[in-house]
């Protein structure tokens, strides 16, 4: 019957979606959930059939709180199908420059809110015109790539012109996922072929960017959708199983038209060696390797914050002394203020395992504190700031559960406070109160890093820029340190400072105490 026919050809898209896109479905759930709970709103908007689901959004019992439908009426009441309001005039308007201007000066838009625009086919004017008056109200578009695989019902890879498309003649061969033999001298053939070339699993063909033809497509197709869209940015997925020249060529093409564009590579290694080689401009992957590309993942950083702050810190191996010595290497980075840094992630465990991880308040406050203290750009996986708790083995649907609120049977609403633990609202207050510090503060953005080797078990480091200077005093033990002041002269100023935690004038003499695991974090301005 044509009915089953329908139904199956139905599900066969909704199994290729679940396969092939819910990694990048779930990510910018979680930017969503991120800008509902800081108070702001996601829009959404859609022309014709597009529409259905913005309707979906309209608050009622048991609908999700923070969306908010932009429905045009011309755009998507049209059932009279002649006559007035009919197809043709929807048709018209759509496909008019300008409309979409029109439409978005009647709202008042915050530059922290998100768009979220639906389309059939990517290509209308009026929607384009949407994300451009998004632009314009300061609001980012970041789009997520991946050049190095694609569906195995995508139209590539069905209606391939050539079986040299996708890597092993367009066969499935498994990957070792063993992606340290690219760039190992001593690597064979073998392992590094397999490695790149492999596919991730049988589902996902491995697109062959060596062929010019897949190169030129994956090239331009960047570039039109970030002159028609206006892309913002670029996170390239999987970014080291792709050719290595390709892809930096690919770089070269996008920087040339984007000089001040960001791209930023999944590059998950564990060892900073590694992972510094993937970076443009790397001293160890050498001008006939260089990738190009401008911004890596700090991985390496990610397991030292989950591991060395259950430690208690010494002098030379355990605890912060990890982080120092770690810090201490980054000379191995073309650029170590292009690093994407976090603590946990989709694909890894929370950066509280467990429940009891997430009760000990001085773990989380001294990893957030290190991460958007230190060098790089700090990435948070939403949850961790409400102390939620996952691990891998409880599998990928724990770690990326619902954030709490707007969904049917919440006891807690995460949006509005409404229900939270101590545990959590102590957590969620640590965090706003840093990244509402953090935010506009150049020296902690853009400014140099000097770091001091532990001592008494503390770290010490101070953030420079433009006259403003930040310095970091942590202590890494569990007992109480009076720790001598006078080596760190240089990086304290003045006598007087603002200590950012607890929104107090501190004097600074010539010892300062400091409670187990305490932080201060002093801004001279």
């Amino acid at each position: 019957m044509l009915a089953n026919e329908w139904k199956q050809n139905a599900f066969d898209v909704m199994n290729e979606i679940e396969a092939t896109q819910m990694e990048q479905i779930k990510k910018v759930a979680e930017v969503m959930a991120d800008c509902i709970q800081s108070g702001h709103l996601v829009h959404t908007f859609g022309c014709g059939h597009a529409n259905l689901p913005i309707e979906e959004m309209y608050p009622r019992i048991g609908g999700i709180v923070g969306f908010h439908p932009l429905c045009e009426l011309p755009l998507t009441f049209f059932t009279h199908i002649v006559g007035e309001m009919g197809i043709n005039q929807f048709l018209w308007l759509e496909r008019e420059e300008g409309y979409g201007q029109a439409i978005m000066q009647s709202w008042n838009f915050d530059k922290n809110d998100l768009l979220w625009i639906f389309s059939h086919t990517g290509v209308n004017a009026v929607n384009i015109d949407v994300a451009n008056e998004a632009h314009k109200r300061g609001m980012k578009v970041i789009q997520d790539m991946v050049f190095n695989h694609c569906g195995s019902e995508n139209f590539l890879f069905r209606d391939r012109p050539d079986d040299d498309w996708f890597n092993c003649g367009s066969r499935y061969v498994q990957t070792s996922y063993r992606i340290s033999a690219v760039t190992d001298i001593h690597g064979s053939e073998a392992d590094k072929t397999n490695a790149q070339d492999g596919w991730f699993v049988e589902v996902m063909p491995d697109l062959n960017q060596r062929n010019p033809h897949v190169w030129k497509y994956l090239t331009q197709n960047s570039i039109w959708w970030t002159e028609y869209a206006g892309i913002d940015g670029i996170r390239q997925d999987t970014y080291p199983y792709a050719d290595r020249q390709a892809m930096a060529r690919w770089n070269q093409a996008l920087l040339a038209e984007y000089p001040h564009f960001n791209i930023v590579g999944e590059t998950w290694l564990n060892h900073n060696v590694g992972v510094s080689q993937w970076q443009k401009g790397s001293k160890l992957a050498g001008q006939d390797n260089d990738s190009e590309l401008p911004t890596v993942m700090d991985f390496p950083l990610m397991g030292l914050l989950n591991s060395a702050l259950d430690e208690e810190t010494n002098d030379w191996d355990k605890g912060l002394a990890r982080i120092y010595e770690y810090i201490s290497q980054d000379a191995v980075y073309a650029d170590p203020t292009h690093l994407l840094t976090f603590l946990s992630n989709h694909d890894t465990d929370r950066f509280a395992r467990v429940p009891m991880q997430a009760s000990v308040t001085t773990r989380y406050r001294q990893a957030l504190t290190l991460l958007l203290t230190l060098r790089g750009i700090p990435q948070l996986y939403v949850g961790d700031e409400l102390a939620m708790a996952a691990n891998k083995g409880g599998g990928d649907g724990l770690l990326r559960a619902n954030f709490p609120g707007g969904f049917s049977g919440d006891t807690i609403n995460a949006l509005s406070g409404e229900g939270l633990t101590p545990l959590m609202r102590e957590t969620h207050d640590f965090t706003r109160r840093l990244l509402q510090w953090r935010r506009g503060n150049d020296a902690i953005s853009r400014g140099t890093l000097r770091h001091y080797a532990i001592n008494h078990g503390t770290y010490v480091y101070s953030r420079q820029a433009e006259g403003r200077t930040v310095t970091v005093i942590m202590n890494g033990t569990n007992h109480e340190v009076e720790l001598p002041l006078g080596r760190y002269a240089e990086v304290l100023p003045e006598s007087v400072a603002r200590e950012v935690i607890t929104d107090r004038t501190v004097s600074l003499g010539d010892t300062l105490r400091l409670a187990p695991r305490d932080i201060f974090i002093l801004d001279f301005q």
